[in-house]
């Protein structure tokens, strides 16, 4: 058996299952909802258990009194004790976690206890009181209201032997017992009922005991607006002889109407004089005599006129005459768009909680009394209605109008809803809905204040929706915005959430000084908006008006592209894979217009994707390029509609790659497809090729892009890019064959590089062993190959060049173990640059080669000094003391550095030339190095010292020890991370210290008198620079198994950096 499944509407109007609810259940919450029923809930408190002990004294009974309270609020409770026939005797006693305090309501609860503690703890009370005795015949008498327990209990000694007793109804009296005083002591049970206890002698006749009536009433009162409907409910119990009738008095100026007199009859008391004052008299006539409690119904009706000035009217009634005790509820509803005001005496009060019977649909208020008679004054006036409205505005900024989509979210509370209201100060109305809220026909606004009054289909109360759309024309030439945004008129008006949204043609600037009662927001709001390309801004109304300022502007179509190329090449074709990023803005683009080769777009190998849907192509005009008078095709793309913002475009061809000549490579031009629409923001390519493939761009407008070096590796290939359209890449390529195959080890290398005379000029020495029959080599950007000398085993060799510049040195066999040498001899025909940083390139050979060791050495003119060296080598001399200071000898001169490489000795160095060595395990292609003038670094050394040196004789605070511990320790600390800069910068500073000193001999000989310095007119050829860093010198390689050959001892160097 499945469970019941129902379904039920929800906040979005959509059926959603509700499973496992019962009918009884759905139709409990419903009543719960509408008022028609309460939740069962728990007390805040409960009277568990009273106690009263005690006895008789002379004309009343000494009781003390015990209650346990159990309070389940933290916030504090009221607890009525009532016993409002008992006098304190003295003050109350508390017992629990918590605070008490004790009040008399005379004409209420009696004694009522204030309590504060936890929820759950339980609280015990004791009271001393003195209860007054009353005697009717031969009868004593006690009556006290007993609190609203769960039980109690209650022991009473009477001076009396073998007394008898009687209890009032809802109390049982258990066997009295005898004490040895002669004393009779009666034990009484009871449930919350008030107690009576009377007691006699045994032998005496009991007392005739009068008739005394209780009445509990429940009334429910309905207000239509006419009249007041009365219907009543009055439990009467009697306690004494029994009874047979008693009148009630009807609440004033109403009239009993029939109703239902099953068991007993009523018949209206003749009016007297005063009826019209205090309400006419029914009397209840019973059958027979009764002594149960008797539940009459009655009801009645009072003429009244609602509104706003009708005199109030007295509910208060149905007055059982003589009862002793008379208490109940009285319940009010309003029927229709009407609500009841109240003011009630003390001894009535409002209560939350009413019995089931006067529960009903349209309850206005509950009460409760205590007492009759009461007063109860009600004034029926009419509902008001209570609106609370939560706007969202949704402005849409276009270019030739400003569109306004609002939602209002009403709260209609009270009286229902006949119409809306809306300030739209210069807004154009277009559309008010939905059509089952909203009566479109009546919709109207008044033109000069802009007040918008929307009717309603049908009055509503509870919660709604309305949507308006509204518009503001823009002028053609506008350039700035004040947008008034609209007003609800209601009782409560929330913060709005304005959403303003820009066009994608139009730039807007916001006014922050024009712009009123807006406060900028970062979240954004829960607002539907359209999915275009600017970035909203979020607002929340501040105030009773609001204005949107901004300056205007309508933007053109832009476009603009990236242009991101990947070529794959093989010995027969190349695979072209370009990607054209294109970022569309302000206005949609339906097209696009590619350019190309005339041989590409006959060639039909052309495609072209938009997130891998093929695109067609269509033909445009053709083209011509003015400066070089090549055509050009052009292709339309048709895009989907409305495309703008990001959009990549894929092309994919196949271009043919020419057939290589021997041993000279091929020179390949690849077509490349370029946006014609727009500007070219990046156009980046990247080249890869099949293995046995090694490729170089030539002439055109690509540049490297990064790794800095003209030959790609395999791996990475080559990175290129071009700061405008290139319509084509030129390739110079170079395919291996078997015979170039093999592996070339060099043992020994020497680069020496002369950078003297304003020209540099480069000397290069291989000994090496190779399997290869031809030996590749590679050299600086700026040789020309006429001024290139090759030297193979020490004679001339013939050779040749490659379309990228590559040097190829045909080698006849030899054993793979014999060692062979060659020597390159260039010049470089343009001027060296001047000092400062320098980025050296150095020749090397081509792929394949393994190069053990190499020194590199490098000549600078005699005033010119290195004081950077370069990464990646090892510095190769001395620090030597000569005349006072300190200069770097290498530790091979040129002559050791002939013999270790095998090369013939040449003509002697340059006088006067610095000379810096260094070598390297492996090849590098590159040196970066820095240099300085004689001049300039003495100058800046000698200047710092002179200023530093000044300062400490000039300012004091300099002085300090704190100052003095600096200086040194940033001093020590470069000399040992710098130990050559260092040592040069001492040497060069040499003067700026003399200087100082000469300065304070001079302040202490003329007694701390200021004089200005005389300037000292020394040269600096007396000093010279002194480099590099303290490094320990790399062991040659020992037992090298490819030569026999020993690296030469160090010697002194005939040419170094001291000469100056």
């Amino acid at each position: 058996m499945q469970p019941p499944l129902w379904y039920l509407r929800g906040e979005d109007g959509e059926l959603k299952p509700a499973i496992g609810w019962t009918p009884e259940e759905l139709e409990e919450l419903a009543q719960i909802k509408l008022g028609l029923k309460q939740r069962d809930q728990l007390p805040r408190f409960n009277l568990q258990w009273m106690s009263a002990v005690g006895g008789v004294k002379g004309g009343h009974a000494e009781l003390k009194i015990d209650v346990k309270v159990l309070v389940r609020d933290d916030n504090g409770v009221r607890i009525p004790l009532r016993l409002n026939e008992a006098v304190l005797r003295e003050g109350i006693q508390y017992e629990g976690k918590g605070q008490q305090s004790l009040a008399y309501e005379e004409k209420g609860d009696g004694y009522v206890s204030f309590l504060r503690g936890g929820s759950g703890e339980v609280h015990r009370l004791t009271l001393n009181v003195l209860v007054p005795l009353s005697q009717v015949g031969n009868e004593t008498r006690l009556k006290l209201s007993m609190p609203r327990t769960t039980s109690w209990e209650m022991k009473l000694k009477v001076p009396v032997a073998k007394a008898v007793a009687a209890v009032s109804e809802g109390a049982t009296l258990l066997p009295p017992s005898s004490t040895p005083e002669g004393e009779t002591e009666f034990a009484v049970l009871g449930n919350g009922s008030d107690l009576e206890l009377s007691w006699r002698k045994q032998e005496d006749a009991a007392a005739e005991t009068p008739t005394v009536l209780e009445a509990v009433g429940e009334v429910l009162a309905r207000a239509d607006g006419r009249s007041i409907d009365l219907e009543a409910k009055i439990t009467v119990r009697g306690y004494g002889a029994p009874w047979d009738r008693f009148r009630i008095r009807l609440p004033k100026g109403a009239e009993l109407t029939p109703a239902s007199t099953a068991g007993y009859s009523l018949v209206p008391v003749p009016a007297e004089a005063s009826a019209a004052e205090s309400g006419r008299l029914v009397e209840v006539q019973l059958p027979k005599k009764a002594s149960a409690a008797e539940e009459i119904r009655l009801a009645a009706r009072i003429a009244y006129e609602a509104g706003t000035s009708a005199a109030p009217v007295e509910l208060s009634g149905f007055e059982v005459l003589g009862a002793a005790r008379q208490w109940g509820h009285i319940a009010v509803s309003a029927v229709g768009d009407w609500h009841v005001r109240f003011e009630a005496d003390p001894h009535v009060r409002q209560v939350d909680t009413l019995p089931e019977w006067l529960r009903s649909e349209g309850l206005v208020a509950g009460f409760e009394y205590f007492r009759q008679p009461y007063s109860l004054v009600a004034r029926v006036v009419p509902r008001e209605t209570r609106t609370s409205v939560e706007p969202e505005y949704l402005v849409l900024v276009e270019a030739n109008q400003v569109r306004l989509e609002a939602k209002l979210k009403y709260t209609v509370r009270g009286a229902k809803a006949f119409r809306l209201n809306l300030e739209l100060p210069q807004w154009q109305l277009e559309e008010v809905g939905p059509d089952n809220l909203v009566n479109a026909d009546g919709v109207g606004m008044d033109k000069k204040t802009g007040l918008l009054t929307v009717p309603l289909a049908q009055p509503s109360v509870g919660q709604m929706e309305v949507a308006v759309r509204a518009s503001i024309p823009i002028a053609a030439g506008q350039s700035s915005l004040l947008v008034e945004l609209p007003r609800p008129q209601a009782g409560s008006v929330g913060p709005a959430a304005v959403v303003v949204l820009p066009a994608d043609n139009v730039e807007l600037t916001p006014n922050a000084e024009s712009t009123l009662g807006l406060l900028r927001q970062q979240v954004a709001p829960e607002i539907r908006r359209p999915q275009w390309q600017q970035s909203p801004l979020f607002y929340r109304v501040e105030g009773s008006k609001a204005v949107f300022a901004a300056d205007f502007r309508v933007r053109s179509q832009e476009i603009s592209a990236a242009v991101s190329s990947r070529i794959i090449v093989d010995r027969q074709q190349a695979q072209v894979e370009q990607s054209l990023a294109y970022t569309i803005s302000y206005e949609p683009a339906d097209r696009l217009t590619l350019e190309m080769a005339p041989a590409l777009a006959a060639s039909g190998r052309l495609q072209v994707f938009l997130k891998d849907q093929p695109l067609t192509l269509a033909d445009t005009a053709p083209q011509s390029d003015a400066e070089n008078r090549v055509p050009r095709v052009r292709k339309d793309v048709k895009l989907p509609p409305g495309c703008i913002g990001p959009c990549e475009l894929t092309v994919r061809y196949k271009a043919d790659v020419p057939k290589p000549s021997p041993d000279a490579g091929a020179i390949a031009h690849i077509p490349l497809v370029m946006p014609a629409d727009g500007k070219i923001s990046a156009n980046t390519l990247w080249v890869t090729a099949a293995g046995g493939i090694r490729f170089q761009h030539r002439e055109g407008p690509w540049r490297l892009w990064e790794n800095g070096g003209m030959q790609a590796s395999r791996g990475e290939g080559l990175r290129l890019s071009a700061a405008d359209r290139a319509d084509e890449v030129v390739l110079a390529m170079q395919f291996e064959d078997a015979g170039r195959s093999g592996s070339t080890v060099v043992n020994r290398a020497w680069v020496e590089t002369w950078l003297v005379g304003g020209s540099r000029q480069d000397r290069a020495v291989f000994r090496f062993t190779s399997t290869q029959k031809t030996l590749e080599m590679l050299f600086p950007a700026g040789v020309h190959p006429l001024d290139v000398e090759v030297l193979l085993d020490g004679k001339p060799v013939s050779h040749r060049w490659t379309p990228d510049g590559k040097l190829l040195v045909g080698l006849s066999p030899r054993s793979d173990s014999e060692p062979r040498q060659l020597e390159v001899l260039y010049h470089f025909r343009d001027p060296r640059p001047g000092p400062g940083g320098l980025s050296v390139e150095l020749p090397r050979l081509g792929q394949d080669v393994w190069v053990r060791r190499m020194y590199w050495q490098i000549l600078l003119p005699g005033n010119e000094h290195l004081i950077v060296a370069p990464a990646g080598f090892t510095p190769e001399y001395r620090w030597t003391l000569d005349g006072g200071l300190f200069r770097r000898e290498p530790v091979l001169d040129q002559a050791a550095l002939e013999a270790w490489s095998g090369a013939q000795p040449a003509a002697p160095l340059p006088a006067g030339a610095n000379r810096y060595l260094f070598s390297s395990l492996g090849q590098e292609a590159r040196c970066k190095i820095r240099t300085t003038t004689r001049s300039l670094m003495v100058l800046t050394a000698s200047g710092v010292a002179l200023v530093v040196g000044l300062l400490l004789l000039y300012v004091p605070a300099t002085r300090h020890p704190w100052a003095l511990l600096s200086i040194a320790l940033t001093l020590a600390g470069a000399a040992l991370v710098y130990p050559g800069p260092a040592l040069l910068a001492a040497q060069a500073a040499s003067l700026g210290v003399v200087l100082t000193l000469l300065a304070g001999l001079l302040q202490r000989s003329m007694g701390r008198k200021r004089r200005p310095l005389a300037a000292l007119d020394r040269g600096s050829s007396m000093l010279f620079e002194k480099e590099s860093t303290q490094v320990q010198h790399r062991a040659m390689p020992a037992g090298d198994h490819l030569s026999t050959e020993s690296a030469p001892a160090p010697v002194h160097a005939q040419v170094s950096d001291s000469h100056a």
